[in-house]
């Protein structure tokens, strides 16, 4: 019988068109969920640590799928107000006032409970612009008797590109005109160890009210992301600063170096923020939402679980089609139901190689991607989680399994890891099976050098005879390669190779 494994794309394409989970039986996800939305691509702050790496806007033309549009906005409202949202967060991606139309049809319409806004606060440079902006917001707050939050990133990157005076000017403007209003709130944001706000607040003669670590700011859906420490200012006013950790955003990390700072970020957010899963909510009561990730091309997943063949869209899909793409198929589900390291475990019988690259990279939002970009490990997942579901009662279709699938889901581990090593198809296979692309073979062997593909010295090789044949040049090394790529939007590149 074929080794599944030298074919893999053939089997998780036959896999992909099975409807093999029972969504009718999923009553895991009763409990109020998240909704996170980035409104646009771009930023005017450029900051170095940014995990987006968000640009500035150049050109007012430039593509729809990087912005959400008006319609693309009704959208999303539809989808919050029929998805027991508890809490709307605003975010970036870029930066979310610089779609400022968007901000007031979302307050205005959305039917959650809480609302956060993040903001570099640039627009706070105006007093009397930012002042109305508030203003506008607070009676929308006050009418609607939901909690609005302005959530302010201060940093010292943020403020070596923009200055302190907006901050200045945005908390001057909460601790003389909202101080009472519980539910319209000021909040700071930092990164721990940064004492930048520390220092531009020491002006307001302040004392420390409360301090905590590991709390969550809503007392119903439990994301406790933050060490938070409440300070009140002269006027009495009490402003919130929440200190987050450090990610190491770089999708050109060196995997041939350690790994260590991005490894712990990474596992002290999972563990001891999101509970063991990226993709899920803990309610108060016990019952679990999910957390939501509105793109702002529309694309909608769960934390941690894009996926780039099964990826609903807002503009496309309703709720009801983006549930069943997301309970429907057994790899998305998988990160819905499992605990990451349950995942995490699975994968690296075969490929530790693709989880260091996964953590290594640091972005949790498609860390999902990142660990399943190679369609033979792919497979290995596949079958893994048909093995652990076939008794749980969940899968359906299962006579629809080929022949091969269900003779391998037979055997024991070992023999199934056994027949994943004996096949030589590797990325470059992979990489075979879609038109030629010479950047992209080119980004493929900078990934190479950089640790990201398990890879042996006949495959390297191969690989660039096949390069070499298709451009009809006579590199003798993948590093002369390397040498005359185009470096200058290589990030940008190597975010559409992940589709992101």
């Amino acid at each position: 019988m074929e080794n599944i494994f030298e074919n893999p794309q053939k089997y998780i394409q036959k896999l992909r068109n099975i409807h093999l989970i029972d969504t009718k039986k999923i009553k895991d996800f009763s409990g109020k969920s998240i909704a996170v939305i980035f409104l646009t691509k771009y930023c005017n702050a450029d900051c170095k640590f940014c995990i987006y790496k968000s640009p500035r806007k150049k050109n007012k033309n430039e593509s729809t799928n990087n912005e959400l549009t008006e319609i693309g906005i009704q959208k999303c409202i539809e989808f919050i107000n029929n998805s027991n949202i508890g809490y709307l967060l605003i975010s970036g991606g870029g930066e979310p006032f610089l779609k400022l139309s968007h901000i007031f049809n979302l307050i205005e319409n959305v039917k959650t409970e809480e609302i956060v806004i993040v903001s570099n606060g640039f627009w706070g440079a105006n007093l009397e612009k930012a002042l109305e902006i508030l203003n506008n917001m607070e009676k929308i707050q006050k009418k609607r008797h939901i909690k609005i939050t302005i959530r302010i990133s201060v940093d010292k990157w943020h403020t070596e590109k923009l200055g302190t005076n907006h901050i200045k000017n945005i908390i001057n403007i909460f601790s003389k005109n909202y101080t009472s209003n519980k539910n319209f709130k000021l909040k700071i944001h930092t990164i721990a160890d940064d004492n930048t706000i520390l220092d531009i607040i020491g002006k307001y003669n302040f004392n420390i009210k409360s301090q905590k670590k590991y709390s969550s700011d809503n007392e119903v859906l439990n994301k406790s992301n933050r060490h938070r420490m409440i300070i009140e200012l002269i006027n009495g006013y009490e402003l919130e600063i929440e200190f987050a950790k450090l990610f190491h955003p770089n999708l050109e990390v060196n995997l041939n170096n350690n790994i260590n700072e991005q490894l712990k970020v990474f596992n002290e957010d999972l563990t001891q923020s999101q509970a063991g899963n990226f993709s899920t909510v803990l309610n108060s009561d016990n019952t679990k939402g999910l957390d939501y990730l509105i793109n702002y091309n529309g694309n909608i997943s769960t934390w941690a679980n894009y996926q780039t063949y099964n990826s609903p869209n807002i503009y496309y899909d309703n709720r009801k089609d983006i549930i069943n793409k997301l309970y429907g198929d057994i790899i998305s589900y998988s990160f819905l139901k499992e605990p990451l390291k349950f995942i995490i475990k699975v994968v690296e019988e075969v490929n530790p190689i693709a989880v260091k690259r996964s953590i290594g990279i640091n972005i949790r939002d498609y860390f999902g991607m990142y660990l399943l970009y190679e369609h033979k490990t792919l497979l290995y997942y596949y079958v893994k989680l048909l093995k652990r579901y076939l008794y749980k009662d969940i899968l359906i279709n299962l006579n629809k399994l080929p022949i091969e699938i269900k003779e391998i889901i037979k055997l024991e581990d070992k023999k199934i890891i056994e027949l994943y090593n004996k096949s030589e198809y590797n990325i470059f296979s992979q990489y075979k099976e879609k038109k030629f692309s010479e950047e992209e073979w080119e980004d493929l062997f900078f990934l190479i050098d950089k640790g990201h593909f398990p890879i042996n010295k006949m495959q390297v090789k191969e690989g660039l005879c096949y390069y070499n044949k298709h451009t009809e040049q006579k590199y003798s090394t993948y590093k002369d390669i390397i040498k005359k790529c185009n470096i200058n939007n290589r990030y940008e590149r190597l975010l559409k190779m992940f589709n992101v």
